[in-house]
């Protein structure tokens, strides 16, 4: 397997039962991984780093029983279990509606083994702005157009 890989940092499962199957596929590559994924998270989320970090229940959540889920620029997903420095590369999938996504300054790119330097907080946007308001598509009668088809 190739370690050089560019990853992200997606979101987490938390709870007072959270736990993470054993990978049982690649159980060799997975030791390998949860090494580098924990250098990157004792690189990254320092004492300081954790103290500066102003979304209080991320904070709460990081020291706790969780799994975070991260993706490669491939689009394959992994999980790591810092409770118990288990790591997992096959079968990981999440779902949009349970995850807790991480505050969008800390999704930037990064190399697996390495710091994740966070995205400056000032330039990050929590939603994406639409192209086009959607008052503009009457001007151009967009919106009769589609009534009109459905009519």
């Amino acid at each position: 397997m190739n370690y050089n890989l560019t990853m992200k940092l997606l979101g987490y499962y938390t709870g007072e039962n959270q736990f993470m199957k054993p990978e049982t596929r690649f159980p060799e590559e997975a030791v390998v991984l949860a090494e580098l994924f924990k250098k990157t998270f004792d690189a990254t989320f320092t004492l300081d780093v954790l103290a500066s970090i102003e979304e209080k229940q991320f904070i709460e959540d990081f020291s706790g029983n969780t799994v975070f889920i991260l993706r490669d620029y491939d689009g394959d997903l992994y999980a790591y279990y810092p409770f118990e420095g288990k790591a997992r590369l096959s079968g990981v999938n999440y779902r949009k509606n349970t995850i807790k996504y991480v505050p969008r300054y800390m999704g930037a790119w990064f190399t697996l083994g390495s710091k994740i330097e966070f995205l400056d907080k000032n330039t990050v946007r929590n939603r994406p702005e639409r192209l086009v308001p959607e008052e503009n598509h009457d001007d151009y009668g967009f919106m009769d157009w589609v009534k009109g088809i459905f009519k």
